[in-house]
């Protein structure tokens, strides 16, 4: 009988749960991007934030939605594919912390992740996938920083964060055709305690004196930041074994060894640190900006092509601009990522906020020079479709539990 109830309340929408399952396959070979056998290239911009660290959770999506919407729309309308979006960045609203710092759920008033799955449902409709920032090293607040500061350097203060909200959000999205992926902390070498001497090289910051890394406040070993990312990692890949996951550098002195420095982020290092089996990375990504807008350093990616860093894994350009980009236009900037290896480009940032940000304009211009490509010696494919379901993904998820329940 319970058959027979399910099949006349839910038999008509089976169709609808099917598609609403349906995700785009985005596979990496060696240094690159494939959908099938197609390159493939991320195109789009950074939505860091409508609300700084207050878009997702406890309600805040609804007051932050129609600047989403108006952004997700132009971007894709330029022709771009994907969006770089920050999370939690210091805590300061999500995850939920007790009062000795313990990560005890994703938010206070329980909706995070229907404000995120409506987010990934707006960005559905547009075409655009979602790459989910999950932390800030780049600035420290100095009323929320200890909150960050716990799941840095306590093992289970960490441990509680994956527990209680890392696993249920990736559990909950792993399969919204709009999940792009993971990237883990924005800029850490903001944080790093720089000229410490190792005999683990993987540890050792003496490279980095005089680079600029620890300008957000010299406050962590690289060690604990870099167990910090495996471990995240690591239960991240556990859940969507699938997953894309990267966590973006500050610049190309710290993830490539090619040209004098070191890569921080190689799975011999994360593995080092942390001891994870899961917790490598499945693409690097980092950020290119010029010195007081007047030069690019020697390592910036505007000034080589991708195989000159001797990388094992495709190269996303995660944040730059036309403002910091030492008069290279942003068409140039969006040509030259797609054109020399790399495997994305996002430019920095479309509510125009934030150090050397471009203008919504400025940015669309440079997406749109690359709508339509699919050249595949060079960046690839970039238009995508991913939108085919007639119900939300959260309201299917739900007829899903429904189904299960009678059945």
């Amino acid at each position: 009988m319970s058959t027979v109830i399910t099949f006349l309340l839910f038999g008509p929408l089976a169709c609808c749960l099917v598609e609403a399952g349906s995700k785009l396959a985005i596979t990496v070979n060696k240094t690159r991007f494939y959908i099938g056998n197609e390159r493939f290239f991320l195109s789009g911009a950074n939505t860091a934030w409508v609300n700084y660290g207050a878009d997702f959770g406890n309600n805040q999506y609804e007051q932050s939605r129609q600047e989403f919407l108006y952004l997700l729309s132009n971007i894709s309308d330029a022709g771009g594919n994907s969006m770089r979006t920050w999370v939690h960045v210091d805590g300061h609203t999500s995850p939920h912390f007790n009062s000795t710092g313990y990560v005890i759920g994703l938010d206070k008033d329980g909706t995070f992740l229907a404000d995120f799955g409506r987010y990934l449902d707006d960005a559905r409709a547009r075409n655009i996938l979602v790459f989910a920032t999950l932390w800030n090293g780049a600035v420290v607040n100095p009323q929320n920083g200890s909150l960050l500061e716990g799941l840095i350097t306590d093992e289970s203060k960490l441990q509680s964060y994956i527990d209680h909200a890392l696993i249920p959000w990736v559990t909950a999205v792993k399969n919204h055709p709009a999940m792009g992926g993971w990237e883990i902390i924005n800029e850490m070498e903001g944080l790093l305690i720089t000229g410490e001497r190792s005999h683990e090289p993987c540890f050792d910051t003496r490279f980095l004196v005089g680079s600029t890394a620890g300008f957000a406040g010299e406050r962590n070993h690289l060690k604990d930041l870099l167990r910090f990312l495996n471990w995240q990692t690591d239960a991240i890949r556990s859940v969507d074994p699938q997953a894309l996951v990267t966590s973006g550098s500050w610049r190309q002195w710290s993830q490539s060894g090619a040209l004098g420095g070191r890569n921080l982020y190689s799975d011999h290092c994360l593995l080092k640190a942390g001891g994870r089996p899961q917790g490598t990375l499945t693409f690097y990504s980092t950020h290119v900006y010029a010195i007081l807008d007047l030069f690019f350093w020697p390592d910036a990616a505007f000034k080589h092509v991708m195989t000159d860093y001797e990388l094992d894994k495709p190269l996303v350009l995660a944040e730059f601009s036309q403002a910091g980009g030492a008069r290279m236009t942003i068409t140039d900037q969006f040509l030259w990522a797609y054109q020399k290896g790399y495997s994305g480009a996002w430019s920095w940032q479309s509510v125009s906020s934030g150090g050397a940000s471009d203008t919504l304009k400025t940015q669309v211009k440079g997406i749109h020079s690359l709508k339509g490509s699919n050249n595949q010696t060079q960046g690839g494919r970039i238009a995508i479709h991913i939108q085919k379901t007639k119900s939300s993904w959260f309201v299917s998820r739900l007829l899903q539990w429904m189904i299960s329940w009678f059945g």
